[in-house]
């Protein structure tokens, strides 16, 4: 199984530095590309800022965990001057308001879900979850640090979309989205029709193609509608169905990647402004740090989480036949998704994308 790391064991190094009195900066500890963002600028006075770091997720979900622990590195690496407290459990947004919240100063810092983009709504951004294109985990992390045009051509969308307050940062992969039903067992995209699904974003592209009716619900909330019948399935990740529970009410799965999820940190461009050049170096790591070990998170419950599901969920493999079928959409949702954007930059974008995804 593939792996993205960015350095090795820099949190142990950055306390002893600290420990010592040493300047957390010396080449064994930071990576060169780290050291080189940061040039020779001279330390600015100390100051403390603190940075408030909105999740919907809960507190004790691997990815929570893994925000903390990039927190804790930042605020060593910049020997206090930056702080990042993480709010979790949608206390200062739910999911789909993440950015939002940054734009609007109700956070510094957020995690933007690119799967909640839609054809009505940013929909550039469903570049990075559009359905059908990305072969897989690995095609999809190529695709974003390969080369550094889909996050230039994010970053130019969003004073577009009105987040004129918003930069995007390094981009994470959280997973491939497959469908799972409560009490009816679908084989082929026929199946599904007729069935309210919940999908937000760009998963009401793939409901729609296949005949089923899309149920916009916030994360958190799925579980109960799967439970008392309101829905009849869901579009979700491992992480779904594993650490929000999905897969208790449901029974179906149908082991078919329809699109992956990607994130990007994205920070408020007035707290940007108030970083020094030297902790601006430092957060540029720690933003690519916190993305390569989300993504490493994820790339692992790939594998462990369809062991946990084979035990939980009645699981179906559509044949080869079968997966035709379901891959019937794509030249649709890719054609209108690129009417949408404009063709210069909607072709730029799947020609990037299908160049790391043969």
């Amino acid at each position: 199984m593939a792996s993205w790391t960015v350095t090795g064991d820099i949190m142990a190094e950055a306390k002893k530095s600290r420990r010592l009195g040493r300047k957390p900066l010396a080449v064994g500890f930071l990576s060169t590309v780290a050291v080189a963002a940061l040039g020779a600028v001279a330390p600015a006075v100390a100051q403390s800022l603190e940075l408030k770091h909105g999740t919907f997720l809960p507190p004790r979900h691997p990815s929570t965990l893994m925000m903390r622990k990039s927190a804790e590195m930042l605020d060593l690496m910049t020997e206090g001057r930056v702080k990042v407290k993480v709010f979790d459990s949608s206390t200062l947004a739910k999911s789909t308001d993440q950015l939002d919240a940054v734009q609007r100063g109700v956070m510094d810092l957020g995690r933007y879900i690119f799967t909640y983009s839609s054809l009505r709504q940013r929909p550039f951004y469903m570049v990075g979850s559009i359905p059908f294109l990305y072969r897989d985990g690995a095609g999809f992390i190529r695709a974003w640090t390969s080369e550094p045009t889909l996050m230039e051509m994010a970053n130019q969308y969003a004073p577009k979309y009105g987040y004129d307050n918003v930069i995007l940062f390094d981009v994470s992969y959280s997973g491939f989205a497959r469908v799972a039903l409560r009490n009816k067992e679908a084989r082929t995209p026929a199946d599904l029709k007729g069935l309210k699904i919940r999908g937000t974003g760009t998963y009401i592209a793939i409901v729609e193609s296949y005949g089923g009716s899309a149920v916009t619900i916030d994360t958190p909330e799925v579980y109960g509608a799967l439970e008392r019948g309101l829905i009849d399935g869901a579009i979700g990740l491992n992480t779904n169905w594993i650490n929000f529970k999905w897969a208790e009410p449901a029974t179906y799965l149908i082991d078919y990647n329809l699109a992956p999820v990607g994130a990007t940190l994205t920070l408020r461009k007035t707290t940007w402004a108030k970083l020094s050049d030297r902790d601006k170096g430092l957060f540029r790591y720690y933003a690519k740090y916190m993305a390569a070990e989300l993504t490493n998170q994820y790339l692992q419950e790939d594998v462990s989480g369809n062991n946990v599901l084979a035990s939980q969920l009645k699981i179906y493999t559509p044949t080869p036949e079968e997966k035709k079928l379901w891959d019937a959409p794509r030249g649709k949702v890719v054609d209108e998704w690129i009417k949408v954007v404009g063709e210069a930059d909607g072709r730029k974008a799947v020609a990037i994308i299908e160049k790391y995804n043969k």
